[in-house]
């Protein structure tokens, strides 16, 4: 796939109801697919070009004589697998200008409730069977949000935002170069402003409720059989990384809850087999000049 202009996949729904209830479900799954398995041979996996590209959901309701819910879902934004088996290497490459996939839910009534779940962001794999496997991404920023917003005019609002795997626990950006007997080398750079976020904001009258969840970045390089394993992540000179959850209420009785579940988790690993006991070399390694995400490591794969 080659885009040098602009594609947009979004779904929108929006409900304005003057009596009675409104509301408003907007689902986006699968914007971007794609797959490339060769059997005996390379299986090569290409997304490039100067273009843009814009994956979305947006739920709107507003009621002004009764409740309003919204609720918009995103899930597999950009997922990209290339997989080889019984011989040759597997290569999967992301390279674009920019990348926003969202989710937004806008809830007013004399109660609301919005809901925003951005599941899976972007989801890359090079799997190597019996050779290399390479995974890279590169883009020149972006981002993967979330937002939700509830506003209640007579009791109660809720409003809530996740940005996260497709389980709800693990990264919204997750690369992963699988390699048996070759080398695995996973490398992600950011040349722009890139943005992993999650806002929600609650206004009621009586109680208000936010709750906002960002899990940020998933890299993982393993080698079987004696290769190396390399995971890199790159967020060049004048480039900002940020993995962010804001929550906001107000009301008679508020409770706001942000949380980053975690911003990087990095992990390279190199392991011999039965038939190959010596594993290769094992490198992980995070070049910031500006980076504004918070860094935290695992000894475990937490959303697996």
């Amino acid at each position: 796939i080659v885009n040098d202009g602009s594609i947009a996949i979004d779904a929108l729904a929006s409900a304005h109801a003057t009596v009675g209830a409104a509301h408003a479900t907007a689902t986006n799954k699968s914007g971007v697919q794609q797959s490339a398995v060769g059997h005996g041979g390379a299986a090569t996996a290409s997304i490039t070009g100067t273009g843009t590209l814009d994956i979305g959901a947006l739920a709107h309701a507003v009621s002004t004589g009764s409740s309003a819910d919204a609720f918009a879902y995103q899930k597999s934004g950009l997922r990209q697998h290339a997989s080889a088996t019984g011989g040759g290497d597997a290569s999967a490459v992301i390279d674009l200008a920019g990348i926003d996939i969202h989710a937004t839910a806008l809830a007013a009534g004399t109660s609301a409730l919005a809901q925003a779940h951005n599941k899976s962001g972007i989801n890359q794999l090079a799997n190597a069977s019996s050779g290399n496997a390479n995974a890279s991404i590169t883009l020149d920023g972006g981002s993967i949000v979330a937002n939700a917003s509830a506003n209640a005019t007579a009791g109660s609002g809720r409003a809530s935002a996740l940005v996260a795997s497709i389980q709800g626990s693990g990264p919204a950006l997750i690369q992963e170069a699988i390699a048996t007997g070759g080398d695995a080398t996973a490398n992600i750079t950011n040349t722009g402003a890139l943005t992993i976020g999650a806002r929600a904001h609650a206004m009621a009258d009586e109680t208000a409720l936010a709750f906002a969840t960002a899990n940020g970045i998933g890299q993982i390089a393993d080698a079987f059989g004696g290769g190396d394993a390399n995971a890199t992540i790159s967020n060049a000179t004048g480039a900002t990384l940020a993995v962010l959850a804001s929550a906001t209420a107000t009301g008679a009785t508020a409770v706001a809850r942000p949380n980053v579940g975690f911003g990087l988790v990095q992990i390279a690993s190199a392991t011999g087999t039965a038939g190959t006991p010596g594993g290769g070399n094992a490198n992980a390694n995070a070049n910031s000049a500006s980076n504004s995400a918070a860094i935290r490591g695992f000894m475990g794969i937490p959303w697996r």
